[in-house]
Parts: structure tokens; C-alpha cells; sequence
């Protein structure tokens, strides 16, 4: 492993033509530890937004008359010299460093926050405060200098293990594609997975998927005995986390169930903190396990969609007293192309962008089961780059496509034996539009 040097600038906002830096913090170091550190308060000529001051528990009083921003940018540049810079959601630093003429322009900064999207996608959060506290190393004073700069060279080295914990058939696709290319990425890739896994218990970026109970239960059928689930002497009262009786949702889930009972229209306009998820859900799960009744809940954006799947129907399925089957489905191009991904795998990578964005997929495309894009969470050229490997109609093979290695196949298979389908109004309406044949 190189000798890095992890750096942090905190500033006194984000426009390096107009905003000044109040504090510099650096980290030298390699895998044997700390070799040497830096850190410097800067006085800005100027009064302080007080919400930065807030922010990074800085008093006004400790900068007036510390160094100058010429000097403390000087003495960090110097300090780089001969290292490999690194940083943490770092262009923002090197924005600033550059405006001051202090950034040598033929480096290149390697950035954790690209790192740990690479290699923790499903983390709730990539800022480095949460990272810190997930992955359990300290940061005693967030948005300082030093302890930022500190907290980036942990998360350099806890991640340097995660990659040194991947899957050996992983690690050697991802050493190929790193192989022929010099960027900072590309070394910290070479060393990291060429590296031994110093504990075979760290926990790698490939997750393994929780295995689910199946129930023997059978739903109600009369409406009032499905509205009863969820009322206050219903089994769902003392599962649910924080349950609160809610008029309106029992009101709710008992017109939704009478409906679909007795078949016609119904709108329904309920306030925010109704609970209506539930309210819909748990009368239409019912129905469709009891009369093998496929139902399909269509919402107005994907966001609505991962709630439903992340958080809501894991929960249903954890706390009713039956089993039910429940699936995701988006239009084709929110899935990866298998096809189209080798093709793109096995062209050179145009720069490190690129490089990144086939590392997080190759990843990615280890651990997932779906192929659904939403998964991988994609940043700013990302997008460019999954349009190259989406699902794409004109790009379909059609007879001759080995459906059990499409994605887009699996989802409307397992569609098919779904008892409640999760889909968006765009899909919706574009199925009603062709006359069907997007939705099962």
C-alpha cells in the first residue's frame, strides 16, 4: 500500500471564488499507521457564518489572528507532495485549493465516498459521520479538520478490507478491469484486493439474504373480520411497532374490503398520517391470497414503490398471521441487460468515471437478485453509463434470449406468481396504452 495522505478544508461555505478556508486537516499514513499530521486554524478577514461556527464548534475567537489561508494552503500543498491525496466528497477541497493555485493539476485525488459506493451501496448513508458510526471507528469531532481528515484515513483502510474480503471470483474480475489503468482508483482497487483479509469475519460489500418462514394461515373473507386486523383487539395491534388506533384507516380499510368484496369503483381522499398504505394493503392482500386474485398496487413514483417494498410489506409480511408472495415491477429500463453490461465490461474505459462505474456494477451484479437499477443508487454521469447496459426493446434478442439470465424476465415471471404486484403509473398507463402485456 502507498503512502496516502487523507485531507479535510473546512470553509466558510461552498464557492471557492467567494468563500474562505478556516481550517486545514491532514493525515499521512499507511497500513503500519500514522506517519505524520497537520492541522491549522486560518483567520478569514471576515466574520464567520454563524451556522458554520455552529457546525464546527470553531469560536470566532480562535481564528483571529491564526495563519493566513496563503500559508495554510502552502503548508498543506507541501505536505501532499510525494502522497497520494485522498478526501471524502473531496472535490469540493480540491475546488478550493485549485482557486487558491495551490492543487497540483496532474494529481488526482482518490475520493472514499466513491470508494464506499462502490463497495457499500446498501448503506443507509454515505456521509462520513454515519459511515464512522455504521462501520464503528471514531470521530470524535465531526466537521474538524483533523478529526475529518482522520476519520477519511479509517474509512480508507476499513474499506481497503472490505474489498480484501470479496469473493475471490469478484476479486479477480475486478483485477482485470483495473489492470491496464494508472488512476488512483485503479491502485487502491490493485493493492486492496491483491491484499490478505486481515479477519475472515469483516463483513464484505456482498450481503447475504435473510431466509423467510413460510405461514400456513388462511385470510377472511368478510370484510368486517379483515377491517378487524388492524383495530385495536386485531393481531396487528400488538405487532406493529407504535400502533395507534386510527379511525380513518379502519374506516378506510373496511370500504376498501367491501369494494373488492362486492366489486366497482372506489376514490378515497385521506389526510397525511391516515395510515393509508395499510389501509390498502392489508384488505388487498387478503383478497388476493383467499381468491387467488392478483392485485396490483400502482403508485406515482419509484420512491413510494421502494417504501412500499422496503419498509411496509416486509412489515405486513413479518406481523399477519398468513403468508403472502409480493413483487416489485418497473419498466424494462430500470433493469440491467446482461448482454448489453459485457459488451460495455469489455470496452476500454473512456476515464475514471467509467472505471468506477463498472466496479460498482460488477458488485453490484454479485449480491443483487432483481436487477433493478434503484439498488445501485446511481450519482451524476452514472446515469450516462447505465444507459449503456438498461434493458433496451431494440437490443432484445427475443427467441433466442436465455430468459433465465434476463432480468427483466425474472421480475414479470415472478410477477406472474405474485398475490400483489407493486408498480408505477407510468407503467400502468403504458400497458393500458399498447392494450396489455406489460403487467401479468
Amino acid at each position: 500500500m502507498p503512502e496516502y495522505a487523507a485531507l479535510d478544508l473546512e470553509t466558510t461555505g461552498l464557492d471557492p471564488a467567494r468563500d474562505r478556508v478556516i481550517e486545514v486537516g491532514a493525515v499521512a499514513f499507511t497500513t503500519e499507521g500514522v506517519t505524520a499530521s497537520m492541522e491549522r486554524l486560518v483567520d478569514p478577514g471576515r466574520s464567520v457564518p454563524e451556522p458554520v461556527l455552529r457546525l464546527t464548534g470553531i469560536k470566532a475567537e480562535e481564528l483571529r489572528g491564526a495563519g493566513t489561508e496563503e500559508t495554510a494552503l502552502a503548508e498543506l500543498a507541501e505536505f501532499l507532495r510525494g502522497r497520494q491525496p485522498v478526501g471524502h466528497g473531496a472535490r469540493l477541497d480540491v475546488d478550493f485549493l485549485t482557486a487558491a493555485g495551490h492543487w497540483d493539476e496532474t494529481a488526482e485525488i482518490l475520493d472514499t465516498l466513491d470508494l464506499a459506493r462502490i463497495l457499500m451501496p446498501a448503506a443507509p448513508s454515505h456521509s462520513l459521520p454515519l459511515l464512522a458510526a455504521d462501520l464503528g471507528f471514531s470521530q470524535p469531532r465531526p466537521h474538524r479538520a483533523l478529526d475529518d481528515a482522520d476519520a477519511t484515513r479509517q474509512l480508507l483502510l476499513r474499506l481497503r478490507d472490505e474489498a480484501a474480503a470479496l469473493d475471490e471470483n469478484l476479486k479477480e474480475s475486478m483485477l482485470a478491469l483495473v489492470a491496464p489503468y494508472a488512476w488512483p482508483v485503479a491502485r487502491f482497487f490493485a493493492d486492496a484486493l491483491t491484499a490478505a483479509n486481515p479477519d475472515s469475519t469483516v463483513t464484505s460489500a456482498v450481503r447475504i439474504h435473510t431466509h423467510h418462514e413460510a405461514k400456513s394461515g388462511l385470510p377472511p373473507d368478510d370484510p368486517d373480520l379483515v377491517a378487524a386486523l388492524l383495530g385495536p383487539e386485531g393481531p396487528l395491534a400488538g405487532a406493529l411497532p407504535g400502533y395507534e388506533h386510527r379511525e380513518p384507516q379502519l374506516q378506510m380499510l373496511l370500504a376498501v374490503a367491501q369494494i373488492q368484496a362486492r366489486g366497482g369503483s372506489l376514490l378515497v381522499e385521506a389526510g397525511t398520517g391516515t395510515g393509508k398504505s395499510l389501509a390498502y394493503l392489508v384488505p388487498s392482500i387478503a383478497r388476493a391470497v383467499r381468491h387467488g386474485e392478483r392485485v396490483v398496487v400502482s403508485t406515482d413514483t419509484h420512491t413510494l414503490q421502494e417504501q412500499l417494498m422496503g419498509k411496509d410489506l416486509p412489515g405486513l409480511r413479518e406481523w399477519l398471521p398468513w403468508d403472502f408472495k409480493a413483487c416489485l415491477l418497473k419498466g424494462r429500463s430500470n433493469y440491467v441487460s446482461l448482454r448489453r453490461w459485457r459488451r460495455h465490461l469489455s470496452e476500454p474505459c473512456q476515464d475514471s468515471d467509467d472505471l468506477r462505474f463498472k466496479l460498482k456494477v460488477l458488485v453490484w451484479l454479485h449480491s443483487t437478485e432483481s436487477g433493478d437499477r434503484s439498488e445501485l443508487r446511481l450519482h451524476g454521469r452514472e446515469e450516462v453509463f447505465w444507459a449503456r447496459i438498461a434493458s433496451d426493446p431494440m437490443d432484445c434478442v427475443g427467441i433466442h434470449c436465455t430468459k433465465e439470465d434476463c432480468y427483466v424476465h425474472r421480475a414479470r415471471a415472478e410477477a406472474e406468481a405474485a398475490d400483489l404486484v407493486v408498480v408505477n403509473h407510468a407503467l400502468l398507463l403504458a400497458d393500458a396504452e399498447i392494450g396489455g402485456g406489460l403487467l401479468p
